[in-house]
């Protein structure tokens, strides 16, 4: 009766003003800003829930502006205007909080129209309106068998699709499999149907908008990234970033670093001294296409990706099959790959976001329930993917490699297992595994495997090569033997010591990075004697008139050189 009663007070307030003022929210941690929670009624007698910084409240002006945003109808009585302020100013104790992005927060589930999934009492809590953020749409339509009939059911005849719904829903487990963000890239031609992937991929979270693209600033993809944290974070055609290859490859390396580094610092006009700028931080999935691999890139641009770029945003291609592009297969109601790609893009458009609410309130509930038995699900999951696709337990970038597909793996299990996915998990299996094993065969040589091939060229040379000696007495070798040998042995300071020409060197090493690498690699392990001036090389002595060796690298003696790792 009670209950009963305090509806029937909060609606005749509503009714009374068209105004309420619900709670004020302030931030978790105690920094500055806060936020009135204020319900009206629109012009069409909705009850719509503004968040409105606490700054603007005083101002009549501003206020105004916010209620016109939202259909709120102005009066034109100034009495029952006055009456409309002294409600959203007047003192209240009911409060909420507000945190830094939507996303987990405990076990609850913070959406971006700031409706909290699992939160059963209270107000909020509600993501802070002064960060620079970028939100995507948690818009409905559409009902979830439409879902899983006209969309999720073509993952059967499409690895590539398979993969792409998976890592969708892969986003919401990131944060309890203990996995970093990271996620997969697409590239192929342009009529293979990558973008198909990434809309089938954004029909699980909401309507089409929510797909992104490459072609924004550093600054504009971090805000993006911290709307969509413990989400999926789509980014279509890699080109976008920059028309020059070697401008491309070096900010898809930069950016890549940042996303997948889950933080930034906030910058913002509300924040006006450097002790209130907080940093943003965030896990996110990532789904991203290109015409080129990211390895291209990188090669175009004159670099070679590292191992821990392979991990974080994996190369996947998306031309499966010649003429069918990301299918397998074609369902037999379906003549050509073209014409189930028009009908994946209609139904994208026209359905989506029930997916994701389905999957959050399941996940929800089974954290609150458990949450050390989801987490030990996840980890079931994902170790037999691994074991499934062999992969080397003691190899750590294998594992890391390997795990980013596994956690897609582990995201299908529990949609199939909450409804969502209208095939079993053996069909879950075969198609993340194919995906993985995509993956690995495109995979270009590290820059890391690159140096570690080098630096053991090296090592056999200064074991086995042919090095002319140059003894304490020095050797009956003619000027032009000197000249033209790749390497000395001779003792400099009591020590023995393995030389080589820069021309040998270069010769086993062609890439001018990876022989950087090598050098500071050397040098770092104490392995490369520098001259006085901390060069790599130095000039020795050959005992032979007008006959100085200039400039040549001296490694120390081989029973202190180990084999590369």
């Amino acid at each position: 009766m009670k209950k009963n009663r305090k509806s029937k007070k909060k609606l005749k307030v509503i009714d009374k003003l068209g105004v309420q003022l619900m709670a004020i929210a302030y931030p978790e941690d105690d920094s500055l800003g806060s936020i009135h929670v204020i319900n009206i009624k629109d012009i069409d007698g909705r009850i719509k829930e503004l968040l409105v910084p606490s700054v603007d409240i005083l101002n009549s002006s501003s206020i105004k502006k916010h209620f016109v945003e939202n259909q709120f109808p102005i009066p034109s009585d100034k009495q029952r205007w006055e009456l409309i302020m002294k409600e959203i100013n007047k003192a209240t104790n009911k409060r909420a909080i507000i945190v830094p992005t939507p996303g987990f927060i405990d076990h609850n589930y913070l959406i971006s129209n700031n409706v909290c999934i699992g939160a059963e009492n209270g107000i909020g809590p509600f993501y802070d309106l002064n960060n620079p953020i970028s939100v995507p749409s948690d818009d409905v339509q559409g009902s979830l068998e439409e879902w899983r009939e006209n969309i999720a059911v073509y993952a059967l005849n499409s690895s590539r699709l398979m993969l792409a719904i998976c890592s969708a829903f892969s986003s919401y487990l990131l944060r309890w499999s203990g996995n970093e963000s990271g996620g997969f890239h697409f590239c192929g031609d342009s009529s293979t149907g990558k973008s198909t992937c990434l809309y089938t991929a954004v029909s699980v979270i909401g309507p089409r908008e929510c797909n992104g693209t490459w072609s924004a600033t550093e600054a504009g993809l971090e805000q993006k990234a911290a709307g969509h944290n413990d989400r999926l974070l789509s980014l279509d055609e890699l080109m976008g970033l920059d028309d020059d290859f070697t401008q491309a490859a070096k900010k898809a390396r930069k950016i890549v670093y940042k996303l997948t580094s889950g933080q930034c610092r906030v910058v913002s006009k509300n924040y006006t001294s450097i002790k209130q700028q907080k940093s943003l931080k965030w896990r996110v999935c990532i789904l991203s296409t290109g015409e080129f691999s990211l390895a291209e890139h990188a090669l175009e641009g004159g670099t070679i990706r590292h191992r821990g770029e392979q991990a974080r945003l994996i190369d996947v291609s998306a031309d499966v099959d010649m003429g069918k592009g990301i299918f397998e297969s074609l369902p037999d109601n379906f003549d050509t790959a073209n014409d189930l790609i028009k009908h994946l893009d209609n139904y994208t458009r026209d359905v989506y976001g029930v997916a994701q609410l389905v999957f959050l309130r399941k996940l929800v509930r089974d954290l609150k329930k458990d949450k050390e038995l989801v987490v030990k699900r996840i980890r079931k999951c994902m170790d037999n993917f691994m074991v499934v696709n062999n992969v080397d337990s003691s190899n750590g970038f294998q594992i890391r490699f390997a795990e980013r597909f596994a956690l897609a793996y582990a995201a299908g299990i529990f949609a199939m297992k909450y409804g969502l996915l209208p095939f079993d998990s053996t069909q879950i299996m075969n198609g993340i595994s194919s995906c993985y094993i995509n993956a690995l065969s495109i995979r270009p040589v590290s820059i890391e495997d690159l140096t570690a091939e080098a630096k053991q060229a090296i090592l056999d040379v200064l074991r086995n090569g042919n090095l002319l000696g140059l003894g304490k007495k020095g050797h009956v070798l003619s000027i032009e033997q000197t000249k033209s040998a790749d390497g000395f042995k001779l003792k400099m300071k009591g020590q023995s010591v393995r030389c080589l020409t820069r021309k040998k060197l270069e010769e086993l090493i062609k890439d001018k990075i990876v022989m950087d690498r090598v050098i500071n690699e050397f040098k770092m392990e104490g392995r490369l004697l520098c001259d006085s001036k901390g060069r790599s090389t130095r000039s020795i002595a050959t005992r032979l008139p007008g006959c100085n060796i200039s400039r040549v690298f001296c490694f120390k003696p081989k029973s202190k050189m180990k084999t590369a790792a």
